[in-house]
Formats: C-alpha cells, structure tokens, sequence
C-alpha cells in the first residue's frame, strides 16, 4: 500500500518517521541560536517501554499469595517455681520502696495484701474508694502502688500514667485482677503498670512482688544511677 500526504508532491509517511520539525521545516528556525540548536541536536527520542500482558498478571498473583506478616507474642511466664517456693527460699527485696498505696476493691484481699507488705517492711495506707486512693497519691509520693484492674479503680491507673516521668519511674505500680496473667511482661506493658498479679497468686505475693521489683531494678538501676547523677537530665 503506498501510504502518502497527497498534494504537488508526494512524501512517503516512511520518510517522515524519526524526523524533527527542525529537519523538516529548517526555514522556520533560522534565527534560533547556535546553543539552542547544538541542544536540540543532542535530544534524542525517548523509548516507551510497555510490558507485556503476562507482567501484570504475575503481580496480581503473587499479590494474592503473599500473606501477611504473623506477629508472634512471647509466651506466658512459667509460674511452676511458685508451686514448690516457700518464704525461705525468697530473695532480698530490690530497692528501698518504704511507702506503699493499696487501692484494691475487695476488703479481705486489701487486708491480706497489707499484711504481707507490712511484714516485707512497707509503711502501708489503704485507700477504700477512687476519691481517697486520689486524694492519697497527691498528697505523698508512692514508691509502691496496688490497684485493682477493673473499671472502679481507672482514674487511679490515669493519675498514675500522668505522674512527671521522673516521679513516674520511682513507682513501681501493680495491678491486680482475676484476668490477669501474673508476671506477663507484655501484658503488664500493655496495661501501662509495672506489674500483673491474678488473685488466685496473691498468697505468693512476696515471692512475687520480690522477684519483679529486682528485674524492674536490674533492668533501670543504671538509668537511674545518671538521672540521679544529671540534674539537667531528669
């Protein structure tokens, strides 16, 4: 087929391909400087590169087998050592930590609680509703705080999550629950405290309270030892 622009003169459409309206019509860029031509000559045309149909097709597969990343928890602590441990066996507790708030919901289980961190050597206040446990942690610096996980004792697990950072990290918080995975880190993280300790563990709570606040010291004793050290720091 002869493919052609009719007119006076015939031009093959063949002869136009890969040509510039500069070589075709060089008249109308007679005024036109030498550094622009120079550029003009030096511009090559670009080549479109279009993948073939069985590109797209492999990336939509391999978008559809791809799964989605699996997020592995770290198991719960072994709580065996508790079966057989008896008081004897406990370690030293970590820290001086004199002063101690108990915010718990249920009476027999504050007094129990209280026994037992008199005996570890605590001066021990109670609070019996969320207004006194506030207005008790305003007034004094705990270094040790017990509240109970559930919905009545929240605004306690605020104030304490508002306490200034340094003031923060000077109080060991621990909250207690019949939900609650006793020494799970992650869930303690989760739940901004300290500490988790389930009901049913509570009898163990020196063993307990001993083991987490000497991990909590081992793991910030150097980071405090430099804030106590930098003023500008804290």
């Amino acid at each position: 087929m002869d493919l052609s622009v009719t007119g006076k003169t015939k031009i093959p459409l063949g002869s136009l391909l890969g040509q510039s309206a500069r070589s075709l019509f060089p008249d109308l860029f007679l005024n036109e400087s030498a550094e622009v031509k120079s550029a003009a000559l030096e511009v090559k045309p670009s080549k479109i590169i279009v993948p073939p149909p069985e590109f797209y097709f492999n990336v939509a597969k391999h978008e559809e087998e791809t799964q989605p990343y699996k997020v592995l928890v770290p198991p719960q602590p072994d709580l065996n050592w508790l079966a057989n441990a008896t008081s004897g066996e406990q370690q030293g507790q970590a820290g001086n930590v004199p002063l101690a708030l108990l915010a718990l919901g249920g009476k027999a289980q504050q007094e129990m609680v209280e026994q037992k961190l008199t005996k570890m050597g605590y001066v021990v206040t109670t609070a019996s509703s969320t207004r006194q446990a506030l207005e008790r942690l305003s007034a004094n610096n705990y270094h040790l705080v017990f509240c109970s996980a559930d919905t009545a004792f929240k605004e306690v697990r605020r104030f304490v999550d508002q306490l200034p950072a340094d003031q923060r990290r000077r109080t060991y918080f621990v909250l207690v629950g019949a939900d609650l995975h006793t020494l799970y880190d992650l869930e303690a993280l989760a739940l901004s405290a300290n500490l988790v300790i389930n009901d049913h563990h509570l009898p163990s709570l020196e063993l307990i309270l001993s083991k987490g606040l000497r991990d909590y010291e081992q793991l910030f004793h150097p980071l405090l030892e430099i804030l106590d050290s930098s003023s500008h720091l804290k």
